[in-house]
């Protein structure tokens, strides 16, 4: 039976952490709930459940700690739904908080707040690490006697953008791993194989063939040039860093045929959730554009979302501002439509969200399930032309050994 490791809060608001056995989830659920307790984190353990080499492997992790950021939210979320006061509730989601720049910034929250600043001014000191849209959703939630609720809705909204990530980085993985072992194979046969056969071809005064030349010529290159090659590659892995780090917010980079696509509706499915939650916070509509419109990391977005703010305020309607936006998608703008015309805005944008994030989901599906078989073609064939070539070199030198 599998065994799941759970933490929850007591009745009193102490945290308590263990393991169990139940057939699933909902089992483990309802066990923990028939001894009193509130769960916030309830996953299966890896090591009884799955095999180590049927396990999901993650080599890219993100800067940011999205992660950490959304269980942070969900425990918060959790702790206000059982009536602990802010403060404490605030203290206790800390406490599993393990990323310290992160930790060290809530503390200074949970500190402000003890001295009597409101949770909204509390947590301007922990950005950008919490994002300013999340800081404003929470304080109109205290405003409103809502946080409870909107803190659920933030810490649902944290979640979805941490799961389409880490689908993406355990997928790029295998590919990655790929590369790895391709590089691996071709120092192989430069620093070991084809030293031992270069003698050889000089012995018998015989040409090597053209791939024992180039490998003999790239070993050469490699040994003459290295210090150089590292730093320059140093330097170029630099560069790709900061162009994919900037990239997001270049309109260039969304117009590429298919992963700026993917990116684009991502994007537009963030933008869309947030501005959806923030209204349902009942936060004013120019001033939760111009939030989501400082959230979100595509410029061409962020400014549309900035002018529609300033229309909105001038008497326009939302649809007329966002009517002609090239940055959303033509069935965002129809739903969008929709939404206001039935007085169902919030509701609308959260469906469209959810809609642009599946297709998200299924357009990174179909590309990747692609890419790894792709690259194992190439990258196989290559080596194979090596490992050909050095094998036939090597049948050729022993039918000269026998002449």
């Amino acid at each position: 039976m599998p065994e799941f490791a759970y933490k929850a809060f007591t009745t009193d608001g102490r945290m308590e952490q263990g393991a169990l056995r139940a057939p699933d989830e909902a089992n483990a659920l309802v066990q923990l709930a028939g001894r009193g307790l509130t769960p916030f984190d309830v996953t299966a353990r890896e090591d009884v459940q799955t095999a180590w080499w049927a396990r999901e492997v993650t080599l890219l992790r993100d800067a940011m700690p999205r992660t950490e950021l959304a269980a942070f939210l969900r425990a918060f979320a959790m702790l206000l739904e059982a009536r602990i006061p802010v403060p404490e509730a605030l203290a206790l989601a800390i406490e599993d908080v393990e990323h310290g720049r992160l930790k060290r910034q809530l503390r200074a929250t949970h500190a402000a707040l003890i001295e009597g600043a409101r949770l909204g001014k509390a947590l301007e000191q922990s950005a950008p690490l919490v994002p300013t849209e999340v800081t404003a959703m929470l304080a109109i939630g205290e405003t409103g006697n809502r946080l409870a609720t909107v803190a659920e809705r933030v810490a649902t909204l944290a979640e979805r953008d941490v799961a389409l990530r880490n689908e993406l980085r355990s997928a790029l993985t295998y590919p990655l791993l790929l590369l790895i072992a391709s590089v691996a194979v071709i120092a192989l046969l430069v620093f070991l194989v084809v030293p031992s056969l270069a003698p050889v071809f000089v012995a018998v005064r015989s040409e090597p063939p053209w791939s024992i030349a180039a490998l003999m010529s790239l070993r050469d290159g490699v040994q003459a040039w290295w210090p150089i090659g590292l730093a320059g590659g140093i330097i170029l892995l630099g560069l790709l860093t900061l162009i994919g780090r900037r990239a997001g917010s270049h309109d260039l980079f969304y117009r590429l045929p298919v992963l700026g696509r993917i990116r684009a509706s991502a994007e537009a499915s963030r933008a869309l959730g947030a501005l959806g939650l923030m209204l349902e916070a009942q936060i004013d509509l120019p001033e939760a554009l111009r939030l989501t419109a400082g959230s979100t990391a595509r410029r061409v977005l962020s400014q549309d979302l900035t002018n529609a703010a300033t229309a909105v305020e001038t008497g326009a309607s939302l649809v007329v501002a966002l009517g002609d936006s090239p940055s959303l998608p033509s069935l965002a703008r129809q739903m969008l439509k929709v939404g206001v015309e039935a007085n169902r805005l919030p509701e609308m944008l959260g469906h469209v969200a959810q809609v642009l994030d599946s297709r998200t989901r299924e357009a990174l599906k179909r590309v990747l399930g692609l890419l790894t078989p792709t690259l194992t073609l190439i990258i196989g064939l290559l080596i194979g032309v090596l490992i050909y070539s050095t094998l036939t070199s090597i049948l050729d030198l022993n039918d000269l050994a026998f002449q």
